[in-house]
């Protein structure tokens, strides 16, 4: 984030455009995450995610993919932000369709990694039933989302491998979740590179 502040500094961007930007991505990854693991999360074995209704996660996916255009329509229209211009101009984000393609955009995301990671389960172990897809999928974005928002790991390093251990560690087996959890770790970054 201070990265894309010094680089629109460099382009003679408006800083609060950017840090405005900044902000609505983060509110769109978080909630195209969290919709993801809602939508999911219902098919899932085991764990939290039987915990959740499925009314409960087709309300709340559809919640967490209204806020950030709700947010950022609603925002300007406070008192302490009616003094800030930069919050004025991104009002016009939550009318258009950027935000709309942005969760689009994070949803495939999200989908993809979790089929990779499904490949990288059935490389593990190959006995898996494609039943518990959603739950791969759903203990994936749920750790992400986690890793994501932990201030203290980079691309949430460890905090995200554990927390993928403790969901499919008891479904498709610990040494095999250990295999895979590390093998997805080492994939996503020589894609990164």
């Amino acid at each position: 984030l201070v990265g894309r502040q010094l680089l629109g500094v460099g382009k003679g961007w408006p800083q609060g455009a950017v840090a405005v930007s900044s902000v609505v991505e983060a509110l769109a990854q978080g909630s195209a995450a969290t919709a993801t693991v809602l939508f999911i999360g219902f098919w899932a074995h085991g764990g939290p995610f039987e915990m959740v209704s499925p009314v409960l996660a087709v309300v709340g996916g559809i919640a967490a993919l209204s806020a950030p255009s709700l947010i950022v329509r609603v925002t300007p229209l406070l008192p302490i932000a009616r003094r800030a211009q930069f919050l004025q101009d991104a009002a016009g984000l939550g009318r258009g369709t950027a935000i709309a393609r942005a969760l689009i955009i994070y949803l495939a995301f999200f989908m993809a990694a979790s089929g990779l990671l499904w490949m990288i389960v059935l490389g593990a172990a190959p006995n898996v039933p494609v039943t518990h897809f959603p739950t791969i999928a759903a203990a994936f974005v749920s750790a992400w989302l986690i890793g994501n928002v932990t201030p203290s790991a980079p691309g949430g390093l460890g905090v995200r491998e554990a927390l993928m251990l403790a969901q499919i560690g008891p479904v498709i087996g610990e040494s095999e979740a250990v295999v895979a959890v590390i093998m997805f770790r080492l994939v996503t970054i020589l894609g990164d590179l």
